[in-house]
């Protein structure tokens, strides 16, 4: 996994959730990304951050392993690994079902990884509609038989992405007030 810098991966969470630690990052695959690279189930007060990085980057790595399919495809991995480095993710304002659930662009902004895709293969209009109807909602939640359905089918097969691949990448976010340790 690429590294990240210090002030990220070295947090203090108070978690607002009992649920947060138990739920997984990823509703497909659960955790499977933290225990290739750690070796080992999730520990109790793992950063947040690092979970929900540490899941994207796993993801990121089984893309990018597929056949390059078309530049575009290319493009936005580019663009996904990016993001992952900044590792600037949404929040949840508050508790959210389950302990854990997509926020797909949260109050500050901040797209989800999905909608980071989007954007970065120019349809940022599609990421806005997305988070206006299906803001907490997994890729397979969608309702594909709607008209927005249908631009998020017709966006996935035009950037080569298959709807599969999209929610194995979406991870789920938790509530947490979220502390930076201070540098000495």
């Amino acid at each position: 996994l690429n590294a990240m810098p210090s002030d990220i991966t070295h947090c203090s969470v108070a978690h607002a959730s009992p649920l947060l630690h138990t739920a997984p990052v990823n509703a497909l695959v659960g955790d499977e990304s933290w225990v290739l690279a750690h070796g080992d189930a999730v520990p109790e007060g793992a950063c947040e951050r690092e979970r929900v990085r540490c899941h994207l980057q796993y993801a990121h790595d089984r893309l990018r392993s597929a056949p390059a399919t078309s530049t575009r495809r290319a493009h936005a991995l580019d663009c996904l690994q990016e993001y992952i480095r900044e590792g600037r993710f949404p929040l949840h304002d508050g508790p959210v079902p389950g302990g854990r659930r997509p926020l797909f662009i949260d109050s500050r902004g901040v797209f989800c990884a999905v909608g980071r895709l989007m954007q970065s293969t120019g349809a940022e209009d599609l990421a806005l509609a997305v988070n206006e109807v299906w803001s907490i909602s997994r890729v397979g939640e969608f309702d594909l038989e709607s008209e927005l359905g249908g631009r998020v089918q017709a966006w996935a097969k035009e950037a080569s992405f298959g709807l599969q691949e999209l929610a194995v990448l979406q991870p789920d976010y938790g509530y947490t007030v979220a502390r930076r340790l201070s540098r000495r």
